[in-house]
């Protein structure tokens, strides 16, 4: 009787594990679509120059690298510390002028963050980097991405 079970389990959990992959393609794909055919799903989260300084100024704010350097413990979300570190890298390689992890929560051995502050170029080439970048990340967590209209933060967050 196990041994039916088991072999009635094994292809209905191959399908289910392929219906979860598949739907993630799906939407990276639909994503990629939208940005290159440059159809608008981005919202004007317009927030005031004082608002996003005062994020970068709380006290539990602070540049991600250096907080992730200060403990092997520290991460972004619920990364490794060196998959916080080589994502945090890979912002800065599109052009980010600082990268600030938010709202940083106490946990056993270490901190982490959910949130992040990427401070802009004023280079267009980065800055469209950047904002596809933020685009991307927040069409696969089912958000609407961001326009530029001249800010000089962009705020990401990981649910």
């Amino acid at each position: 009787m196990f041994r039916s079970a088991q072999i009635l389990l094994s292809p209905l959990l191959i399908v289910v594990v392929g219906i979860a992959f598949g739907f993630k393609v799906l939407i990276y794909a639909v994503a990629w679509i939208r940005l290159a055919l440059n159809i608008p799903d981005r919202v004007d989260s317009r927030e005031s120059v004082y608002d996003q300084e005062l994020k970068v100024r709380q006290r539990t704010t602070k540049p991600a690298l250096l907080w992730l350097s200060e403990n092997p413990e520290n991460s972004i979300y619920g990364f490794s510390n060196r998959r916080s570190q080589r994502i945090i890298k890979s912002i800065f390689r599109k052009g980010a002028v600082e990268v600030y992890a938010l709202d940083i929560k106490d946990s056993e051995g270490g901190g982490y963050s959910r949130a992040l502050l990427i401070e802009l170029p004023e280079n267009v080439e980065f800055r469209r980097r950047l904002f596809d970048w933020e685009y991307l990340r927040a069409a696969v967590m089912s958000f609407s991405g961001v326009i530029d209209h001249g800010q000089k933060y962009i705020f990401t967050y990981w649910t």
